[in-house]
């Protein structure tokens, strides 16, 4: 998930890939790719390029 916004109380909004958006608890930044489970922020993730393949 990609951060879109921090806001003042803790908590963030990212969106995933597929285009669903959570507010989640944790401190990163703007833009930082990040895990998130049950609406708090595990950790950042690296910054991988999104690639689907059809089957």
């Amino acid at each position: 998930m990609t951060v879109g916004a921090v806001n003042a109380d803790g908590t963030v909004i990212s969106n995933s890939a597929s285009d669903h958006t959570i507010r989640a608890i944790g401190s990163v930044t703007i833009g930082d790719h990040i895990y998130a489970q049950d609406c708090k922020v595990l950790g950042k993730a690296p910054a991988l390029p999104f690639v689907e393949i059809e089957v």
